[in-house]
């Protein structure tokens, strides 16, 4: 049986690899973000990074955390911010938003994610992050970012409160009346039980995204 298994692994894996790495290369070209002559943003974004990191993420994505999302389609092409829960401290949550919105989404989305300002001090995160399209969580790259048409999303800690507080001033969002709580979570992790404990219904869910832990 372990030879059989060991045999399926083998056979297996390198056509799901190659079959994703294509996928990566044919969404990739359809991304909206503009670069420049040496094919980075103005951000430090380059897609050949990105490229290589959604091949680790998306084997997570479509293979161990066997995520299912609901609603991606409700993603307007343009600037639009996604503010979600976390799942857990370690981010595993915003690789799979990202995830759905690069393979799921119509036209293909790089998140933008607004990271503590501490990461820039990690080594080689620092420069991870940038590359693959997250940056400091600062009002002004917020802005920015918006203003260049990109996927922005945060999560609702301290440093994502005062970026929100200054778009919603400068008139990039308008907030009509009653819509704050829909404002607040436009996108859930395991959004089934996210609506049971507050009644509120997201834009869109990654659905039960650890199942394959729990079972």
């Amino acid at each position: 049986m372990a030879v059989s298994l060991s045999r399926t692994v083998t056979e297996t894996l390198p056509r799901t690899l190659n079959e994703l790495q294509r996928r990566i290369e044919d969404r990739m070209l359809r991304i909206p973000t503009r670069l420049n002559a040496y094919g980075y943003d103005a951000w430090g974004f380059h897609p050949d990074v990105t490229r290589r990191a959604l091949l680790v993420s998306g084997l997570l994505y479509y293979y161990w955390f066997r995520a299912e999302t609901e609603g991606i389609e409700r993603i307007p092409p343009g600037r639009v911010l996604l503010i979600s829960n976390h799942a857990g401290q370690v981010a595993l949550d915003a690789a799979m938003i990202g995830c759905a919105t690069f393979f799921e989404a119509e036209p293909p989305r790089i998140i933008r994610g607004m990271g503590e300002y501490w990461l820039p001090t990690v080594p080689w995160v620092s420069e991870l992050m940038v590359r693959t399209g997250s940056v400091v969580g600062t009002r002004k790259n917020a802005i920015d970012l918006l203003r260049n048409d990109e996927c922005v999303i945060a999560f609702p800690e301290p440093v994502a409160r005062s970026v929100f507080r200054t778009l919603f001033r400068l008139g990039l969002y308008h907030t009509p009346s009653g819509a704050m709580d829909f404002l607040k979570y436009p996108c859930t992790i395991d959004g089934r039980a996210f609506q049971r404990a507050t009644g509120f219904k997201p834009l869109f869910t990654l659905e039960d995204i650890f199942a394959s832990v729990r079972h």
